[in-house]
């Protein structure tokens, strides 16, 4: 992969979102890393893993990055947004989808709730 790959990505894999946006506690910034440098792979790991990751969506002290996810990046023609949530209210599983999904899906529904669609 990394011999043909134009660009690497890196991502903390963890159970929340907002990851490109959060901070680690030893003050790297951003839980997905972009490099077309093969060799600075395993500097930007080591920034990452072991370290807790803080984001919109996890608790103040944020959660440990044990795993990450190191693949070609590719070029975003679309993005969209689909999840399988619990719902309280409907005592039950919930799917929540939007065509404008992707990164910034919170903010999506806070400037244009009619996007999301349950």
């Amino acid at each position: 992969m990394a011999d043909t790959a134009d660009e690497l990505v890196i991502k903390a894999q963890i159970l929340a979102g907002g990851r490109g946006k959060g901070v680690f506690e030893n003050g790297f910034k951003g839980g997905v890393k972009l490099t077309k440098d093969v060799n600075t792979v395993e500097d930007i790991a080591s920034k990452m893993l072991g370290f807790r990751l803080t984001t919109k969506q996890t608790p103040p002290n944020g959660v440990l990055v044990k795993k990450l996810m190191v693949c070609e990046s590719l070029t975003i023609t679309r993005e969209t947004y689909i999840a399988i949530l619990m719902d309280r209210e409907a005592n039950g599983s919930v799917i929540v989808a939007s065509p404008e999904g992707g990164v910034d899906i919170e903010e999506v529904a806070e400037k244009n709730p009619s996007k999301i669609l349950k």
